[in-house]
């Protein structure tokens, strides 16, 4: 990161540190292309250590290069409580990166009994493993822009982890339907749940969400609400496929028309003007090793005048989505892998 991202950053990790608590574990790690850890292992909150995490946020900068986050999420796992301390840790862990060897990181990080709280910042972030790491911990995932509220949305997480983890969440629909979308291992106190259900008729009356936490029972109804929409289905699939094997997944993909990772997206645009005709060939008055060189190589030689190179290039009719020749109108559309 560099820039604002930077600065979003070092804003939000001061933050963090005046909401800590004396009796607060925490602890920093640097990150680029190594990692340094500012304390050995979880520390208390007292100032002294605050004043250590403060001073390395304020000359927080992008000098430490590249992005080696699986490594240091690794590291970083290695942070956890000390014998006999009844802790549940947590990671906040905030890149702009790739990250290689997503679901080995993801269980290493359920083996260690940390949940994270990812953050992805601009467009080139491995959103997949983010979302992965996030869903497999019991934690959240927030992608951000720097331009867009990125350190209030870090704090955002910093307060989802910090609130007890509710369990046996459930959803009671009107009637029993065909299929229901996977229940998200985190949920927390703000969040919007999205859950998809198939049904064989359409339904009326209540949907109640279910969970506890601590000793205390929560629930949540809403009446059922008709849409029309013909994008909803659509989202629906997108989500359902993200849990089904490669055979549904295509049926699915292409039913709704959704790229994916056994699909292509293919766009055909058409020319308001067409020509009839392949193109005449013309040859120009250079000739061939006198513009690339004295051996047909290297780099093109300029020597004044005008003239075409010498490799003619031929442009033959459109080709449909299968290879063969013949004239496309604009369309755009999924198809599968080959």
């Amino acid at each position: 990161m560099a820039g604002t991202s930077i600065a979003q950053a070092r804003k939000a990790g001061l933050e963090i540190l005046d909401r800590l608590a004396p009796a607060d574990r925490f602890s920093v790690t640097l990150f680029g292309s190594a990692h340094r850890h500012l304390f050995p292992g979880l520390v208390p909150a007292p100032p002294e250590n605050l004043a250590v995490a403060r001073q390395a946020f304020a000359a927080l900068d992008a000098h430490m290069a590249g992005t080696e986050m699986g490594k240091t999420l690794r590291a970083a796992f290695t942070l956890g409580p000390a014998d006999g301390e009844a802790m549940s840790p947590a990671l906040l862990p905030i890149t702009d990166g790739e990250i290689w060897q997503s679901e080995a990181l993801v269980a290493e990080a359920r083996q260690t009994g940390h949940r994270a709280f990812t953050v992805g910042v601009g467009s080139a972030v491995a959103e997949g493993l983010l979302r992965g790491l996030a869903a497999g911990t019991g934690g959240a995932c927030e992608l951000v822009a720097p331009q867009e509220g990125m350190a209030e949305r870090i704090l955002a997480q910093f307060h989802r982890l910090r609130q007890p983890q509710p369990r046996d969440l459930a959803i009671a629909w009107p009637a029993q339907p065909l299929w229901q979308t996977a229940l998200p291992a985190g949920l927390f106190a703000g969040d919007t749940l999205h859950v998809f259900a198939g049904f064989t008729s359409p339904v009326s009356g209540m949907v109640r969400a279910t969970a506890r936490r601590h000793a205390e029972d929560i629930e949540v109804a809403c009446a059922v609400a008709e849409s029309r929409s013909a994008d909803l289905p659509r989202v629906a699939a997108a989500r359902r496929m993200e849990e089904l094997p490669d055979a549904e997944r295509l049926r699915l993909a292409l039913t709704h028309q959704l790229p994916s990772s056994l699909t292509n997206y293919l766009v055909v645009a058409e020319r308001e003007v067409k020509a009839e005709e392949l193109p005449a060939l013309q040859k120009g008055a250079a000739d061939a090793r006198r513009r690339m060189g004295r051996h047909g190589g290297g780099r093109p030689q300029s020597h004044g005048g005008g003239g075409a190179l010498p490799f003619p290039i031929r442009r033959g009719p459109p080709q449909d989505a299968r290879g063969r020749g013949g004239r496309c109108p604009d369309r755009s559309g999924v198809l599968p892998c080959r």
